[in-house]
């Protein structure tokens, strides 16, 4: 009975995962790099807690979830301030700028959008989904017949 009862509460966390997923691919991408590093044997406080404890890298953590909340929530102006604080906090965060760069295309301003991805590839270039964001900046390079000069 213990052992149906684990799988139904899989199926359904599987089934709830992959709706969510499907919605926002930001965290599809948390996610899938989150059971990378817990295969790698990372344990959960490594991973809420980096390789290290520099100030300003947790607060850019710190940071840049709330900006992905915000982002998940619907409240784009909101995410961008976050994400753009924890870019100042540590520049060479990753997240913040892929963070930011989602949060300008969801707004529909590729131009600033191209820019946080741009930064995001020079600071995480040989990051897993760096060919995915490689995608979306040559997508949002392609000016749209609707789209208007800013």
């Amino acid at each position: 009975m213990h052992l149906r009862t684990e799988r139904l509460e899989a199926v359904a966390e599987l089934s709830a995962s992959l709706a969510h997923e499907i919605r926002n691919p930001l965290a599809s991408i948390r996610s899938s790099v989150e059971k990378l590093a817990h295969s790698a044997g990372a344990s959960q406080d490594e991973l809420d807690r980096g390789p290290t404890s520099d100030p300003d890298l947790d607060a850019a953590r710190e940071l840049t979830s709330e900006g992905t909340r915000a982002l998940m929530s619907g409240m784009v102006p909101r995410a961008i301030d976050r994400f753009r604080d924890a870019t100042l906090a540590a520049p060479s965060y990753p997240d913040a700028w892929r963070g930011l760069g989602l949060a300008y295309e969801r707004l529909d301003r590729p131009a600033d959008a191209r820019r946080a991805y741009a930064r995001y590839l020079r600071v995480a270039g040989s990051a897993p989904d760096a060919p995915e964001v490689r995608r979306r900046v040559a997508e949002l390079e392609t000016p749209s017949v609707l789209e208007s000069p800013r």
